[in-house]
This record gives C-alpha cells, structure tokens and sequence, in this order.
C-alpha cells in the first residue's frame, strides 16, 4: 500500500539528513557501502510503500554534531514502526544487518511462479550482464 510520509517531520529533522529505500545487503562490505539502497526526497512529503524498509538519518546540531540512524517501515495507518535505532556509532551499518536480513527473509516471495525463470535475462550470470551492460556503454 503507497502512503504519503514525511521522514523530516515524523523523525523531528531540523537540520539536515536523509532517507534511503533499503533494497538489500552487501556484507562485503563494513561501512554504509553494505546497505544497498536508493536516496528519498526525504525533505518533503512523499508517496512511501507499507511493504518496504527504510533507513533514515537524523543529523543534530552542536559542538559535534551527531548522527542519528532509525531503521523503519511504515503502517497503513501513515505512522513509523522503528526497528532499530542507532545514536552516532563507528559501526552504525553493522549494527543494522540482523534487522535488515530478517527484513528480507520475512518478505521473500512465498510463490515461486511470481519468477518467471524462462525470461532471457536468467539464462546470464551477474557477471555477464555487467560485462554486457558495460560493452553498450549503460550507465545505471
């Protein structure tokens, strides 16, 4: 279900900061690089989905300024269920993979026939499609 949602206000951000669509996990990686994921207009209100995961940062201000990390989704009813929260943490992205691995093991698609196998794009590894993607010059 899509809902209007303001990050901004419902997370009391006065100051600066962001919201991403968190679309997987790259454990690779030990920074934010590790959280895939793509960046919301979070300064505003916007049409968000009840069935996906967000990350939102909260910048406050001070001597130092300190960053805020809520891992949310939201309710029908346009309110923000918080998973995880972390206040100014080195490994604050670390600190988010068990919430965002549940996340997506919970929400896994159930029913195999919503994956056609038979599409082209199967018969290709990662490998080859980013080879191929690079040799006509796409950049995503």
């Amino acid at each position: 279900m899509r809902i209007q949602f303001n990050p901004s206000v419902y997370f009391d951000r006065s100051v600066e900061g962001w919201t991403v669509e968190v679309t997987g996990l790259e454990t690779a990686f030990t920074t934010e690089e590790s959280i895939k994921g793509k960046i919301i207009a979070s300064d505003k209100k916007g049409w968000f989905d009840t069935d996906k995961l967000y990350l939102d940062c909260k910048i406050r201000t001070g001597q130092i300024p300190e960053k805020v990390y809520t891992l949310f989704t939201l309710n029908p009813n346009g309110t923000a269920t918080s998973l995880e929260v972390v206040e100014h943490s080195q490994k604050w992205a670390i600190d988010f993979w068990d919430e965002i691995k549940a996340f997506f093991a919970k929400n896994e698609f159930a029913d195999d026939e919503l994956i056609d196998s038979n599409h082209p794009i199967y018969r290709f590894s990662d490998f080859e499609l980013i080879n191929e993607v690079n040799r006509r010059g796409i950049f995503l």
